[in-house]
């Protein structure tokens, strides 16, 4: 496993504590422990289509609100996807119908 398409950053410094982990090689494993019964099932969507292995676990002031809890999670997990993005091959946008799409068609060369 390329060491560089794993990543568990740090906890970002709030009440609500957050710990992401993503193993891009991996094989589409989730796990999840959040109060927030849907965001856990579209987290496990997220990871199986994908791919990727993905665990996330918030603990602390989860109980003051879904909204926050969410947004702090999404916050944790854009950081983590930063960090192990960066030396993966990325696909140039192409139009879909007069929309602008990243992900083009498997047929399509990679950029």
């Amino acid at each position: 496993m390329d060491a560089q398409h794993l990543t568990s950053p740090k906890p970002l410094p709030q009440r609500l504590q957050v710990e992401v982990t993503i193993n891009l090689d991996g094989t589409g494993r989730c796990v999840t422990e959040t109060p927030v019964g849907f965001l856990n099932h579209m987290l496990d969507q997220i990871a199986s289509h994908g791919l990727f292995d993905l665990t996330v676990v918030a603990t602390g002031d989860t109980w003051i609100d879904d909204h926050h809890t969410v947004e702090d999670i999404a916050l944790a997990l854009g950081s983590a996807f930063s960090q192990v993005r960066s030396p993966r091959p990325t696909r140039a946008p192409m139009e879909c119908g007069g929309l602008v799409c990243c992900c083009p068609p498997a047929s399509a060369p990679m950029a």
